[in-house]
């Protein structure tokens, strides 16, 4: 792993010297943790502000969308609602990848990973190529739409409809916490 270090030295004579190491990697990882921390607060405090004048569901959907796609450097941020094995999506917005607003037939996928999905919980898959949570046919469909890791929340819901925001990725990804906790 790397480390910081910080080092200084001093001739004592012509013929001494002295010098110091001081590892100072803890320091370093404390100042990059507040840094990230306040990058989190501004990101928040301007997507709250950007959100703030909104009324109108599909309007809020689309300007957070589109702010969590810039923030998390993602190719595709989309809202939608899963209803049954239903998935449809409703508002997206996606950078080198293509639109995927339209309705999805969940059917292919086990009950016990879409049992995840309720409000509050984050889903996540770093590799849907290797994720032993998907099957084949689960994998082409999320492939074919250039789907190579996800994260999804789900928003609101009850027993039959479930809101969510969905993260992807065209490649593996691995999600950091910071991006899972946002």
């Amino acid at each position: 792993s790397r480390i910081w270090i910080h080092c200084t030295g001093r001739m004592l004579d012509d013929h001494t010297a002295i010098e110091f190491i001081i590892d100072v990697t803890e320091r370093k990882r404390a100042e990059e943790a507040l840094r990230d921390s306040e990058r989190r607060q501004a990101f928040v405090l301007s997507l709250s502000d950007a959100l703030r004048p909104l009324t109108d569901p599909a309007d809020i959907a689309d300007v957070a969308t589109f702010h969590l796609r810039e923030w998390l450097d993602v190719n595709r941020v989309c809202y939608g609602e899963i209803e049954g094995d239903t998935l449809r999506i409703e508002r997206d917005h996606a950078q080198g990848v293509c639109s995927i607003v339209g309705t999805y037939s969940l059917g292919a996928f086990d009950h016990a990973f879409l049992a995840a999905y309720r409000p509050g919980d984050i889903v996540t898959v770093s590799d849907v190529g290797t994720d032993a949570r998907l099957n084949a046919v689960n994998r082409s469909e999320l492939q074919g739409r250039t789907i190579a890791a996800f994260a999804d929340i789900a928003l609101l819901g009850n027993e039959r409809r479930v809101s969510i925001i969905a993260v992807q990725h065209a490649t593996p990804r691995v999600w950091a916490e910071a991006e899972k906790n946002l």
